[in-house]
């Protein structure tokens, strides 16, 4: 028998998808986009084309399993779930009782779940044992912190008002990779006449296609911006009537401009000055201009300020009030909703361990963690500092339980893993963060195996610690209940859409999309944006005080690990066939005599890998790029990108930084 069921994609992708599944015999044999997202438009991304190969593959989780072997061996056997469930209970009682809420680790992320799946009951458990508070960091703090900072993260420009800008700034972001469903807005824009503009240290698509590709270096971001502000400082180009009126503080950013020189941002961005000036004349010419700030740029040491003062253009240059004019960043702020209330569940100062920073916190003695619980990540692949990680996961004194749809590198070094389903097998509700879609999920087909979802997995355990109430209720119509309650914001008959058609977007006055100071304001305390982070300045952190690159002599190349058209974060990465590739650039490849196809050791401080060799006539000299994602298997050492990736982090929100990785590299052979 077969049958089409509509469904949602909740990827950790800004585009959200509504998708139709098609089931045959219960098994969900395809997925296709459909219309019900008009921003997704009925198409979806080749990625998820290969989804059910994940539900049914090899690697999938079916049972709960524990260890019968050494830590990190992969040998296992199959446990019911009351033994797992009394295992994980026992050891999260014991661990409180013999060392504190301190001792345990509950290490999550997104995943590829909606709101159902983490924030809700998991938070209720780990409030209950005075657990460790994760510092979510690993994507977007930066971003999210900045936006927060500066615009109470206000909406952005809706994609389908870019037909209205005169020039499109793509600034660390490539939509053809991982924001696919933008690229028709951007063709649309351009076939209109718009201007192109991108900032990005490889060639990409759209950067071929651009007016004016800058390719800057890595970290170099806030000196570039800086810059800008300060030359239209100079030339009189700030729009001080509208700072006046919308804006606090920006005479202390105009202040920590002024050192800046056009000369001295290419420098630092390793740039002609031709391009930066060429880059001040985009931003200063006609408008509307508006900016897709990508996440690209956040991943350095400089995430936090480059974030805010980007952000900043706009109002700076006066591209706001204007359809087509001004920013767009995440759109999640656009449903503003306060689930931090859990009835009846106490919110204590908890120790908070920041997620990039995860290897020093296993292989630390204070707080020493005893109980780490991982779901909604993979740590062994993404994140920073791999070795360190290992070593922590290979602790005899750690009891590691890993939530997981399949067997990642992750769930090796676990104790206990819990298997659980994939969006195609359960309930959620997901809300995009490139649009403001909202849209529920049901199931598809039913559950493959003996799989739980988080929330009664989290709701189980608790009931065997004691933990009751409503905070603790897994049901999909208490939890979406509870979550709808906390929404703030929403327009009349917003939300009724959601119960007839499974979708609801927020409208606006003029059911158009809103302009930025014209039908939208900051969703800050006095409505005006703070281009000076006040609450940054409070916490003492100095975020426009550029810091210098890494590199050394002994370590001159900057490896980034970027997004691919094949996976999402790690997810699908248990599908991939071919080897590690490290790209570099021909000119680099002909000084080290490293010809396509040679395997290359790329070594810091902190580790090596080894990769394949892809001469890539797309990137600048001195940039290494090693996709982010891949699973050991398929990387030759068994280490990848995050092997020589630091646990440094942002001054102000604690952002990763990922692409502060610098390496030597060496050809070792064929």
């Amino acid at each position: 028998m077969k049958h089409v069921h509509e469904t949602a994609c909740p990827m950790d992708c800004p585009d959200a998808c509504s998708l139709s599944a098609t089931v045959e015999n219960g098994r969900v044999t395809a997925l296709d986009g459909d219309g019900r997202n008009p921003f997704t438009a009925g198409f979806m991304c080749s990625k998820m084309k290969r989804y059910p190969e994940r539900m049914y593959g090899a690697d999938r989780l079916t049972h709960p399993l524990i260890r019968d072997g050494a830590k990190g061996s992969g040998l296992f056997r199959i446990a019911e779930w009351d033994e797992a469930l009394d295992r994980v209970a026992d050891a999260l009682r014991d661990t409180k009782a013999r060392w504190g809420g301190r001792a345990i680790l509950p290490y999550a992320y997104n995943g590829s779940n909606g709101v159902f799946a983490s924030g809700m009951v998991d938070e209720a458990l780990w409030r209950s044992l005075e657990a460790c508070e994760p510092l979510r960091t690993l994507c977007a703090a930066p971003a999210s912190g900045a936006a927060s900072a500066v615009y109470g993260k206000m909406p952005g420009t809706d994609p389908s008002d870019w037909v209205h800008a005169k020039t499109i700034v793509l600034w660390g972001q490539n939509p053809r990779v991982s924001n696919i469903h933008l690229v028709p807005h951007l063709h649309a824009a351009l076939d209109r006449g718009a201007r192109l503009v991108v900032l990005d240290p490889r060639r990409t698509g759209p950067a071929k296609r651009a007016d004016l590709h800058v390719p800057v270096w890595p970290g170099s971001d806030l000196a570039l911006a800086l810059a800008l502000i300060a030359e239209a400082d100079r030339r009189g180009r700030v729009a001080r009537a509208f700072l006046d009126a919308h804006t606090r503080n920006a005479d202390l950013l105009l202040a920590e401009a002024r050192p800046w020189t056009l000369e001295r941002a290419a420098d630092i961005a390793r740039v002609p000055v031709d391009l930066v000036a060429r880059l001040y004349d985009a931003y200063a010419g006609e408008g509307p201009v508006v900016t897709r700030v990508g996440w690209g740029l956040e991943r350095n040491r400089n995430g936090d300020g480059a974030m805010a003062a980007i952000l900043a253009l706009p109002a700076i240059f006066g591209h706001f009030g204007v359809r087509g004019g001004g920013y767009l960043l995440s759109q999640s702020g656009a449903w503003r909703v306060d689930t931090s209330q859990l009835p009846g569940v106490p919110n204590p100062r908890r120790h908070v361990v920041n997620m990039s920073q995860l290897g020093s916190a296993l292989t630390a003695d204070d707080p020493k963690i005893r109980a780490l619980v991982v779901y909604d990540a993979n740590p062994m692949v993404s994140s920073p500092n791999q070795s360190a990680i290992e070593r922590g996961l290979l602790r005899d004194d750690l009891f590691t339980v890993v939530l997981e749809q399949v067997m990642t590198d992750t769930c090796r070094f676990a104790d206990v893993i819990l298997p659980v389903p994939t969006f195609l097998e359960q309930h959620e509700l997901h809300r995009a963060y490139g649009t403001s879609i909202l849209q529920r999920i049901t199931p598809a087909v039913p559950f493959v195996g003996d799989v739980r979802p988080n929330e009664v997995v989290f709701a189980d355990v608790a009931r065997r610690l004691g933990f009751e109430g409503p905070a603790f209720d897994p049901r999909p119509e208490a939890l979406e209940a509870r979550w709808l309650s906390g929404v703030r914001g929403a327009g009349p008959g917003d939300l009724d859409r959601l119960k007839t058609s499974g979708t609801a977007t927020l409208s606006s006055p003029n059911g158009r999309p809103p302009v930025a100071f014209v039908d939208v304001f900051p969703y800050t305390d006095d409505g005006r944006a703070d281009l000076h982070p006040e609450a940054w300045r409070r916490m003492g952190a100095d975020v426009f005080t550029f810091l210098p690159d890494p590199g050394t002599p002994e370590h001159p190349f900057a490896m980034l690990s970027p997004a691919t058209d094949t996976t999402i974060n790690s997810i699908l990465g248990e599908l991939q066939t071919t080897l590690q590739p490290c790209h570099l650039a021909p000119s680099d490849a002909a000084r080290l005599g490293v010809v396509d196809g040679d395997r290359v050791e790329a070594v810091n401080d902190l580790g090596r890998l080894e990769a394949v060799a892809r001469i890539d006539p797309d990137l600048r000299p001195g940039i290494l790029v090693v996709p982010k994602g891949i699973w050991r298997r398929n990387c030759p050492s068994g280490f990848g990108a995050n092997a020589v990736i630091p646990e440094t982090v942002t001054p102000a929100t604690g952002g990763a930084s990922y692409n502060d990785a610098r390496v030597r590299l060496r050809r070792l052979g064929t």
